[in-house]
C-alpha cells in the first residue's frame, strides 16, 4: 500500500475520511512489529500448534468460568497473574466492533471531533484484527443487522466505509439501547474480541452483569473517547456551542465543576473500577494516537 500525502492521511478533523482510515494500517503494522521484537527479546513465544483439535495454542488471562484443569501454571508463576491455556479448536476467532454514534460525540476542541476519533479508533481495531488473522464484523446501535464477517483487506475496507458513513454526521434518530446490542454481540461471538466504542454516559448505563456476559467468552475492550475539555475544564467561563444552542459555562464555580465531574469523571472511574474479568477500559482523548490502546499480539483471548 503506497504512502498517502499527509493532508489526506490526517483528514480535516470534522468528518472521517476513508484515506485517513486506510493510512492507519501502517501505524498498526509498525506497532505489531515492535511488539513482536519485544516479545522475542523477552522469550514470550507461544508453542507451535502440533495439529488440529485440542492442541495447545497459547495462554490468556483467566476469565471467570474457565476450567481449573486449563490453568497455565508456568505462565501464571512467571507473570503473577492467573492464566488459562487456549487450544487449537478455539482459533476461529472474530473481532466484532460495536460502535455507538451519539450526538454528543460530534464535539471537539483539539485537532479533531470525538466522532472522527471514534472512527479512527475503530479503523485501528479493524487493521489489528487483520494482523491477528481474525474474522472481522461490525455492529452499530443504529441497526440490528451486523456487517457480514470476513477476513483480509476486503473485510477491513467494508468496515472502514461503514465507519465513514456512521460518523459523517450526528444521528438524527435516537440510537437503540447499548444493552440490547451488547447482548446481541455476546450471542454472535463465542471466541475472540469485542471492541465497544461509545461515550462514557452510555457505557455507565450498562449493568455490570451485561459486561460480565460479554466478557465470559470474549476479550472485551471498552473504548471511551473524550475531549480534553470534558476531563480538565479550565477554571474560567467559556462560550460553548452544541446541538441545543449556545451557552456560557462558568467553570470557575465549584458547583459547575462538580456537576461536570459527575457527568464525565465519576462514570469513568466507576467503569474503570468495575470488577469484570476480561474487560479492559481504555480512556482515549480526541488527539491521541488511534492505535495507542491496542493490546499485544500475544494477548489473544478465546
Amino acid at each position: 500500500m503506497s504512502r498517502l500525502p499527509h493532508a489526506l492521511a490526517s483528514g480535516d478533523g470534522l468528518r472521517p475520511q476513508l484515506a485517513e482510515l486506510v493510512a492507519l494500517a501502517a501505524d498498526v503494522r509498525l506497532r505489531a512489529r515492535r511488539q513482536l521484537r519485544a516479545a522475542i527479546r523477552s522469550g514470550q513465544r507461544a508453542s507451535r500448534p502440533l495439529g488440529r483439535g485440542m492442541d495447545y495454542a497459547d495462554s490468556r488471562p483467566y476469565v471467570a468460568g474457565d476450567e481449573a484443569r486449563h490453568v497455565d501454571w508456568r505462565v501464571t508463576a512467571r507473570s503473577g497473574q492467573l492464566y488459562s491455556k487456549r487450544f487449537e479448536a478455539e482459533r476461529d476467532r472474530v473481532c466484532l466492533l460495536l460502535v455507538d454514534p451519539q450526538p454528543v460525540q460530534f464535539f471537539g476542541t483539539r485537532q479533531r471531533l470525538k466522532s472522527v476519533q471514534a472512527a479512527r479508533v475503530g479503523a485501528a481495531a479493524a487493521w489489528w484484527a487483520q494482523q491477528q488473522g481474525d474474522r472481522l464484523a461490525l455492529l452499530d446501535t443504529t441497526s440490528a443487522v451486523p456487517l457480514q464477517a470476513g477476513r483480509g483487506q476486503p473485510a477491513v475496507m467494508r468496515v472502514l466505509q461503514a465507519l465513514v458513513q456512521l460518523y459523517a454526521q450526528a444521528p438524527q434518530t435516537p440510537a437503540g439501547t447499548l444493552v440490547k446490542q451488547l447482548e446481541q454481540a455476546a450471542r454472535l461471538c463465542r471466541a475472540g474480541n469485542l471492541v465497544v466504542i461509545t461515550d462514557v454516559s452510555r457505557a455507565a448505563q450498562v449493568p455490570a452483569t451485561v459486561w460480565q456476559a460479554c466478557s465470559r467468552h470474549l476479550q472485551l475492550h471498552l473504548l471511551l473517547v473524550f475531549d480534553a475539555l470534558e476531563l480538565e475544564p479550565p477554571a474560567t467561563a467559556l462560550h460553548l456551542s452544541g446541538l441545543d444552542g449556545q451557552q456560557w459555562v462558568d467553570f470557575s464555580q465549584p458547583r459547575i465543576r462538580q456537576q461536570w465531574a459527575e457527568q464525565f469523571l465519576l462514570p469513568l472511574r466507576r467503569l474503570q473500577a468495575m470488577p469484570v474479568a476480561g474487560m479492559h477500559v481504555h480512556r482515549l482523548m480526541s488527539d491521541d494516537a488511534a492505535d495507542g490502546w491496542l493490546p499485544s499480539a500475544l494477548a489473544r483471548v478465546a
